[in-house]
């Protein structure tokens, strides 16, 4: 685990020069299409499993708060760059993009360790787990929280702000520009970081929450982006609460390495009681907000009213 630190630079790295590939090269569009299936793949296994492998550092809180100023600094500079250096479907704006979501991946990575420093025993995990994934449920289906409303109304802030999974151009599609298949929340990837960074400091199962969670985040992905249209009842499957399968691959891994006792139980079970209602609240807004839509006087979304797909954790695969 010595070389964690180094892999997740050489990760970095080529998520980097493979948004860049993706970004100025066109293909047929038969290969676009199988692209993007590698493109999920890629782009949301990748970054789970660097920050698996950074995770398993012996990290400080000097170091923590060295990735967290760096990646910010280079998050904020690319959306700069981004915003008043170029413009829409200008080229240089593939690379200060990819700039951008390079900083993502290293601030996510700085307050996720930061958190997990926090935490001085393994059981706290349950609770902070369920809390997220009730939380997160509340975020992603509520019609009217900041994130849903960001991410409909201001589909070119989140842009830079969300992770994303770059689209492989065809010739249907712009030939310049960034163009995107869904984005991903930050909040994924930083409770992803704190929770592989506790399991690494307490000894419990980190290989194998991996090798369950990657394939899990990449069917949720593919979900999101090949049935997004879909409606489940009031909820989309075009926008899915990503701290759901992180929470629950954590909790159901490495069941056998909590062992709770008296008040810890009863915290758990009003924490349960807590993200219940949350997720509820979450369902129930969005069915109301269904029933506006579908009621005789309410107007018709147009197509520019329709956001990208997202996949969230933390608002909903968001923050």
């Amino acid at each position: 685990m010595r070389n964690g630190l180094r892999d997740f630079f050489l990760i970095v790295g080529a998520l980097f020069l493979l948004r860049l590939f993706f970004g100025f090269v066109t293909f047929p569009v038969g290969v676009a299409n199988v692209l993007s299936v590698f493109s999920a793949v890629v782009f949301v296994g990748l970054p789970v499993y660097a920050v698996f492998r950074a995770s398993s550092h012996g990290w400080e809180t000097k170091h923590a708060l060295l990735f967290l100023a760096v990646g910010a600094l280079l998050h904020v500079l690319g959306a700069l760059l981004a915003r008043y250096a170029s413009g829409p479907g200008v080229p240089a704006e593939v690379l200060y993009m990819a700039i951008v979501q390079t900083g993502i991946l290293g601030w996510t990575l700085g307050i996720g360790v930061l958190l997990s420093l926090m935490v001085g025993d393994k059981n706290l995990m349950i609770p902070i787990a369920i809390f997220l994934v009730g939380f997160d449920m509340f975020l992603v289906f509520n019609p009217d929280s900041p994130t849903r409303r960001m991410l409909e109304n201001v589909p070119s802030v989140s842009q830079s702000v969300l992770a994303t999974v770059p689209a492989p151009k065809s010739s249907e599609t712009p030939k310049e520009g960034v163009q995107n298949l869904a984005q991903v929340g930050p909040a994924d990837l930083l409770f992803a970081a704190a929770f592989f960074t506790l399991m690494f400091r307490f000894k419990m199962r980190a290989k194998q929450t991996l090798v369950w969670m990657v394939p899990v985040l990449i069917a949720y992905l593919l979900v999101v982006i090949y049935f997004g249209g879909v409606q489940l009842g009031p909820l989309s499957l075009g926008m899915l609460p990503a701290m759901v399968p992180i929470g629950l691959t954590v909790l159901l891994v490495n069941w056998k390495e909590f062992k709770l006792q008296g008040q810890e139980v009863l915290g758990v079970v009003l924490v349960t009681v807590l993200a219940v209602g949350l997720a509820w609240f979450g369902i129930y807004r969005a069915k109301q907000a269904s029933l506006q839509l579908t009621s005789p006087t309410a107007p018709s979304p147009s197509a520019d009213d329709r956001a990208a797909p997202v996949l969230e954790g933390s608002p909903s695969l968001g923050p």
